[in-house]
């Protein structure tokens, strides 16, 4: 059985999943960038010139840090497909679809995960072969719909396509698939599989960097910053808490406009602003190097955040929203919160940090390998995956 893993952004769960059912089947993984596009989670190569199309074997590797090649192990073959954007209405990109669809054919079972422009082409030209969609997220995040009306509605229909076709599609947090079932009568093929910690990070431990701040804090927030992560609701509740902790320190990284009122944190030094791209090496020394990750969500499907904290030990305090109630257990790896609700989250601090025993007792929670129940160990998802492949092969 030849699987072609496509991913589409999501580089960090990709590669675990690569990685683990490679063991039960061949698999290659290919990447899809854009020049215009060069980095991803774990992936940078921003400042490398490519060509579009297939990189060759020396290039693949160039375009993957040791760190990432480490974890591969030789396991697989990591691939990247260039195109020159991701925008589906362009000639350019039609025929380097053309171009890859050829070099897909080979393969037994094309899986996608995620989407972007170049995907109703490779459909399209793959008609004939068996294919299966992984979905991240079926239903927008709150302020994050395009102000094209075009690519809202090509969105959602793209969407639809994968949960009504033949094709088996898969979903990643057991919310969307209970809604889909639910709302969306005439789906079918379709499958609830999560995903399980972001190993992949751990191989970043250790490196040491030259940073001109103080690395060390209480609470952390990372990833990109956009409106339904409510971090104004943990600004507010930071600042209410510092009154009796005067000394904890919040830092808040990663890229995106900061949309909500920051006039306080501006005039504390108990908030650092890391508003850029956060390197992967950095990142991993500022989760090993904080006391608890926090995720205050408006609303949510499954998160990368809690599962990068849970791979290097960190416990998550998050909004009840999306799935972050399955992989969160309430007072033991972390803490649930009321969406929309500071006070709340300033009553959940004032109980993490009113000594330091109850920090290290969510913590060694997390560090115990069974923090998580066996749905989200990736052994048993590559298994959930490859019993898909063969029924898929069967029919």
């Amino acid at each position: 059985m030849n699987i072609a893993l496509i991913s589409f952004g999501h580089a960090d769960p990709s590669i675990s999943m690569a990685k683990y059912i490679s063991r039960g089947v061949n698999l290659d993984l290919y990447y899809v960038f854009s020049k215009d596009r060069k980095r991803n989670n774990i992936i940078d190569f921003s400042d490398m010139p490519v060509k579009t199309g297939l990189q060759d074997e020396k290039q693949n590797n160039k375009l993957l840090s040791e760190e990432i090649l480490r974890y591969i192990g030789g396991d697989f073959k990591p691939y990247f497909f260039i195109y020159y954007n991701l925008k589906f209405r362009s000639i350019c990109n039609l025929f380097l679809s053309i171009k890859f669809s050829y070099k897909l054919r080979r393969y037994d079972i094309i899986h996608f995960s995620g989407t972007n422009g170049s995907l109703p082409w490779l459909i399209a030209f793959l008609f004939n072969k068996k294919l299966i969609f992984t979905i991240h997220d079926y239903y927008p995040h709150s302020g994050e719909a395009s102000n094209s009306k075009f690519n809202v509605l090509f969105n959602k229909k793209l969407n639809e396509f994968k949960i009504y076709s033949k094709y088996p599609a898969v979903i990643q947090n057991y919310i969307d698939y209970q809604n889909i079932m639910r709302k969306e009568k005439k789906a079918r093929n379709i499958f609830y599989i999560p995903f399980g910690p972001l190993e992949v990070y751990k191989n970043f431990l250790g490196k040491n960097l030259n940073v001109n701040y103080n690395i060390q804090s209480d609470l952390l927030f990372f990833g990109r910053i956009c409106q339904y992560k409510g971090i104004e609701y943990l600004l507010e509740a930071f600042d209410k808490f510092l009154v009796s902790k005067p000394d904890l320190k919040l830092i808040i990284a990663g890229s995106g406009t900061l949309h909500f009122n920051y006039d306080f944190a501006g005039k504390t030094r108990n908030v650092i602003f890391l508003n850029r791209f956060i390197p992967s090496e950095e990142l991993v020394q500022l989760i090993t190097n904080t006391k608890v990750v926090v995720c205050p969500y408006t609303d949510a499907t499954q998160s990368g955040v809690a599962m990068t904290a849970f791979a290097l030990g960190k416990p998550v305090v998050a909004s009840n929203v999306g799935g972050f109630s399955e992989i969160i257990e309430d007072g033991v790896t972390g803490y649930l919160v009321e969406p929309h609700n500071a006070e709340h989250l300033y009553k959940t601090l004032q109980k993490i940090f009113s000594d330091n025993d109850h920090v290290k007792y969510l913590t060694k929670n997390v560090e115990n390998n069974e923090c998580l129940s066996e749905k989200f160990q990736w052994k048993c998802i590559a298994n959930r995956y490859i019993n898909i492949y063969t029924k898929l092969l069967t029919k």
